[in-house]
């Protein structure tokens, strides 16, 4: 039926038959409405029949926190993060079909997806009942460093050459002369060991091979750096094993792996001070060394008893790969972007813009934890920027790739402005978005609030200033935060 929508007033209602109205006088109605936004009715019909109703929109329902993403490599069949408790987490991979999960009592969720690729982006979404969704959180899927295998080489010219080493789990292992032909091949097995026998005819006593782990994941493979081995002269009688080498990386204060039971092992790290440990009853030893650097060459021999000392073994020290860290971010002009997520712990945070200028850093404490938040003079609303993990190791940092995140939009009403104001005037004015409502403050005294016209012009009527007063100004519009104040 046709209707009027107005705000009755309380005359209104007593001259159409309320006799104690309330303000709002709410009356309940009995009908369908297209919009499914109207939730209150204040309805009263006057002697002609007409009715005049008083709508009120629903409230806007509350925004369910940002969840977080751990990092994501190549090949994982499974990510986790965390979200808002028993909130469901939409993960979705690329153009994929997405997968849905629900976070546990304490935030956590894992969602179980097919086997990611290097640079596919993972965005995930969580919703909690009664809540808008989140904003969606972005990362990109990072690529696998695998570390050097560890690698000693023994035998003779009859009996072939056996390599014995330590890789990566399930890892592809090439041995490689130096024309770069593949003399020998095999696989470690699920704690990392391998051994592979070269043939006698593939090789020449002293010569120079190179040892490398090969890790496919999400349909692509990843090498290790080489390892440097030296075929064995003919072998003497009566020689210590040769010991081996687990993967050194920069940073590292501890070099570890095996020997002949109760070896001597002396552990020399690029000139350095040689250092000296015994491998125990089961053959494994570890030696304390300075931090070793990317690039640096750590060598092992072993001798037992009046053995004659084992061939030397080499390994260079490999780099480390930073993880990219997960990332989101909230707030507005008026407090600050609060940047939140996870990462290597205690690596350093860089959050640069397009232009690669620093625009916010901090620490990741000892669980990889961060959270900074960045002055609102530093960016603009839907700006781009990227969030950066920092490990220094060996004296020499190393980055993570970067996390993409957008400065939300913001939802505060602009900031007004005043024009100048001199002792003795009686009348403000200034801009602001247009259709605000501006609340004009002198110190203590009561404030006055006016209405900016469809050009954003205000003019407010107030008490006579005085020199040294402080006028504040404070600008709200339906449906966002107020501003900032303006002075």
């Amino acid at each position: 039926m046709p209707t009027t929508v107005t705000t009755p007033t309380t005359s209104e209602l007593i001259a159409n038959g309320v006799t104690n109205p309330s303000n709002p006088y709410e009356a309940r109605f009995a009908g369908t409405f297209s919009q499914s936004n109207l939730l209150t009715l204040d309805l009263f019909t006057d002697e002609d029949g007409n009715n005049s109703i008083w709508l009120a929109a629903e409230p806007a329902a509350e925004q369910t926190e940002t969840p977080t993403i751990d990092p994501v490599a190549a090949g994982d069949t499974t990510i986790s993060g965390t979200a808002e408790p028993d909130s469901t987490v939409t993960v979705t991979i690329g153009n994929e079909q997405p997968v849905t999960a629900v976070a546990d009592a304490q935030g956590n969720w894992t969602a179980e997806v097919p086997e990611v690729s290097q640079g596919e982006t993972v965005t995930v979404v969580a919703e909690a009942d009664g809540k808008d969704p989140s904003e969606p959180v972005t990362v990109s899927v990072a690529g696998l460093t695998v570390a050097a295998p560890t690698a000693s080489i023994s035998g003779n010219e009859t009996d072939g050459y056996p390599v014995i080493g330590k890789a990566t789990p399930h890892a592809a292992i090439e041995i490689t002369n130096a024309q770069g032909d593949v003399v020998g091949s095999g696989t470690t097995d699920s704690d990392g060991n391998y051994r592979i026998v070269i043939a006698p005819d593939r090789v020449a006593p002293e010569e120079n091979l190179n040892v490398t782990a090969i890790v496919t994941a999400g349909g692509q493979d990843y090498r290790s750096g080489a390892t440097p081995v030296v075929v064995p002269a003919d072998t003497q009688e009566n020689q210590t094993e040769t010991p081996s080498i687990d993967p050194v990386n920069a940073g590292d204060q501890t070099i570890s792996g095996t020997a002949e039971p109760n070896a001597n092992v002396v552990v020399t790290v690029s000139g350095e001070e040689p250092v000296t440990v015994v491998a125990n009853d089961q053959g494994d030893w570890t030696a304390n060394v300075p931090e070793v650097s990317e690039g640096e060459t750590v060598t092992v021999v072993a001798t037992v008893g009046d053995k004659e000392p084992s061939t030397p073994v080499s390994v260079i020290v490999s780099g480390i790969s930073v993880s990219a860290p997960t990332a989101s971010i909230t707030g507005n002009q008026r407090d600050g972007y609060p940047v939140a997520g996870r990462t290597t712990a205690n690596a350093d945070i860089e959050i640069t813009n397009a232009q690669g200028e620093v625009v916010g850093s901090g620490t990741a404490d000892g669980d990889g934890n961060y959270r900074i938040v960045i002055a609102p003079d530093q960016v603009a609303p839907e700006e781009n920027l990227n969030v950066a993990a920092i490990v220094t190791a060996g004296g020499k940092d190393y980055r993570s790739a970067n996390t993409p995140i957008t400065v939300p939009e913001d939802n505060q009403t602009g900031i007004p402005t005043i024009d100048p104001v001199t002792a003795g005037d009686d009348t403000i004015s200034g801009t602001a978005e247009p259709g605000s409502t501006v609340t004009i403050t002198n110190g203590d005294k009561d404030p006055v609030v006016v209405e900016a016209d469809e050009e954003g012009n205000w003019t407010a009527e107030v008490p006579e200033v005085s020199e040294g007063d402080t006028i504040t100004v404070v600008a709200e519009t339906d449906g966002k935060d107020p501003s900032a104040q303006s002075q």
